[in-house]
């Protein structure tokens, strides 16, 4: 099977991961098949996902066990990001709302994770609580911390459904200390993109991004002026697309449609 012609001329495939090459923790194998296929033939293939409860590695090995092989410098997660806009802004420690994935890529760049932070770093969080809330939203408002979102993703998609996502936390903090994040790394917003660019020396016009997300993925690609797919294997549906102002340019059933 060869790839599609319209898709034929791009050099980088921006892969978004929950409800494109897995949901859950299941993989959609047509996705893993396909992203195979891309690598055969010489296409650089890379991760770019809003989730920043794993590390690159955690996300290497996750991919590792899926059936697909990625280097590090072509896994993009927002908590990699995140490290790297602080150590770029010459940030030195972060109060972390967030899982390990992110607190060891923030230790990864130097940036001690402790309480009393100059920033307060803010991503998804399967054991938030009152008292995390509490001390960032006063950090924030009390001692002037650098708020920082990895994203603000509301849900996610599981085999059970939508579940609250990073974006509910962030919203949690911003009430509570009576100011919006400073910025907001994850997709929608380029910043990972930028990166990739930058990385692999690439122009948009060279970048498919390929998403389930219209209001992220979608949106993404039109801020870089890349062309994007969304895939109807996650969140967004076909009736969706109708009622968003974000098109996307190839809208496919399920990732296998790439190829003819």
């Amino acid at each position: 099977m060869k790839l599609r012609r319209e898709f034929r001329n791009f050099k980088i495939f921006a892969f978004d991961g929950d409800g494109v090459l897995w949901r859950g923790r299941t993989p959609i194998p047509s996705a893993i098949k396909v992203l195979n296929k891309l690598l055969s033939m010489g296409k650089t293939v890379v991760l770019v996902t809003n989730n920043s409860t794993k590390s690159r590695i955690m996300y290497q090995e996750t991919l590792r066990k899926m059936g697909i092989n990625l280097p590090l410098t072509n896994i993009y997660c927002s908590s990699y990001g995140a490290a790297v806009y602080l150590s770029e802004h010459g940030y030195r420690s972060a109060y972390v709302v967030g899982e390990d994935g992110l607190k060891e890529e923030l230790m990864k760049a130097g940036i001690k994770v402790k309480r009393k932070a100059e920033a307060v770093v803010v991503g998804m969080d399967r054991k938030i609580s009152y008292s995390k809330i509490a001390t960032a939203s006063r950090l924030v408002r009390d001692q002037g911390a650098f708020f920082l979102a990895t994203n603000r993703d509301a849900t996610f998609p599981t085999e059970k459904g939508e579940y609250p996502g990073a974006g509910s936390i962030v919203a949690a903090i911003e009430v509570a200390a009576k100011k919006p994040v400073d910025v907001d790394i994850g997709k929608p917003q380029p910043y990972m993109f930028q990166l990739i660019m930058k990385d692999h020396a690439a122009e948009p016009s060279e970048i498919v991004v390929i998403g389930d997300r219209l209001e992220t993925d979608i949106a993404a690609a039109k801020r870089i002026s890349a062309k994007s797919i969304l895939v109807l294997t996650g969140v967004a549906k076909k009736a969706d697309v109708e009622k968003s102002r974000e098109k996307p340019d190839y809208v496919l059933k399920d990732l296998s449609e790439l190829l003819e």
